[in-house]
């Protein structure tokens, strides 16, 4: 996830400190960080806590869960 330090507009889009920037091509992604407009910082997705647990039950092709 990448992260507007200082305002900045991207593609005729504002992004004030603090907001997701989305639509950066690889090369804007990369001055932008060196300047220091944008950091990336980590997704903060949840995780659902469920790991898949091989049962041994084969599905109706043959193949594991």
């Amino acid at each position: 996830m990448i992260k507007a330090i200082s305002t900045i507009i991207v593609g005729g889009r504002t992004f004030a400190p603090g907001q997701t920037v989305a639509g950066l091509s690889t090369i804007d992604r990369a001055w932008m960080k060196r300047a220091g407009y944008i950091a990336e910082t980590a997704d903060k997705k949840k995780n659902s806590g469920a790991d898949a647990v091989d049962t041994g039950v084969k599905d109706g092709n043959g193949s594991g869960l």
